[in-house]
C-alpha cells in the first residue's frame, strides 16, 4: 500500500472516528463541540478500530480507495439516519467530517483535478438544493438540504438526483400509510435522511 493511500487512510479514520463519537453522543442526548469530542477516550478506541477495518478491507481484501469512499458514503447515511430519527436533526459537524473525508478519498483516488471538476459540476445542483429548502417553508429541512448539497460536490448531481426521487418516492409511501393506517395529520414531520439512506442502498443495488 503506498504512503499517500495509508496517510488518506489515517486521516479518514480519525474523521469517522469523530463522526461516530459525536453521533452516538447526539442520539444518547448529550450535545459537545467537535474539538471536545478528542478528549473523550472512546474517541482514540473508534479511530484505531477504523484503521484496523480500513487497513484490513485495503490490503487483504484489496479494496481500493474508490471502494472505502463507497463504503465512507453509506456508513454515513446510515449514522445520519439513525441521529435524523432519533434527534430529528442532522448535525453539522458530522457532515463537515464527511465532506473532508470524501474530498480526501477522492484525492487519493483519483486526484485532485477530478474531484475538482466534480465539485464544480456540484455545486449548482448543491445551491439549488439549498434554495429549494430555503423556500419552502419548513417542509424539507435545512440539514437535509445540506446533506445533499455536500452528497453532490463529492459525488456529482446525477448520482445525488437519482437518490432523491427515490427517497421522495419512498418517503410519499409512507405518508400515505401515515395517512391511512396511522390517520396522522397532514402537518406530521418525519425524518427524511431513513429515506435518503434507503434510497443510497437502492441506487446501489
Amino acid at each position: 500500500m503506498a504512503g499517500m493511500t495509508v496517510l488518506v487512510l489515517a486521516a479518514e479514520s480519525f474523521l469517522v472516528g469523530m463522526r461516530i463519537i459525536y453521533a452516538v453522543n447526539r442520539i444518547s442526548g448529550k450535545e459537545y463541540k467537535l474539538n471536545e469530542v478528542w478528549r473523550q477516550r472512546w474517541f482514540y478506541r473508534s479511530v484505531f478500530l477504523c484503521m484496523a477495518f480500513l487497513g484490513t478491507i485495503g490490503v487483504f481484501l484489496n479494496a481500493g480507495l474508490s471502494r472505502i469512499r463507497l463504503l465512507d458514503l453509506i456508513g454515513t447515511y446510515l449514522m445520519l439516519a439513525a441521529v435524523d430519527w432519533k434527534c430529528r436533526e442532522v448535525p453539522d459537524p458530522v457532515v463537515i467530517c464527511y465532506f473532508a473525508g470524501q474530498v480526501l478519498l477522492g484525492v487519493g483516488d483519483k486526484g485532485w483535478p477530478m474531484v475538482y471538476e466534480t465539485m464544480v459540476h456540484g455545486l449548482v445542483f448543491g445551491v439549488i438544493v439549498l434554495l429549494f429548502a430555503g423556500c419552502s417553508k419548513g417542509r424539507f429541512g435545512m440539514g437535509d438540504a445540506k446533506l445533499l448539497g455536500i452528497t453532490a460536490l463529492t459525488t456529482g448531481w446525477r448520482y445525488v438526483f437519482q437518490v432523491m426521487c427515490l427517497a421522495f418516492f419512498l418517503a410519499f409511501l409512507y405518508s400515505i400509510w401515515l395517512l391511512g393506517v396511522r390517520k396522522s395529520d397532514k402537518k406530521t414531520e418525519f425524518p427524511f435522511v431513513p429515506f435518503l439512506f434507503a434510497g443510497v442502498v437502492i441506487q446501489l443495488l
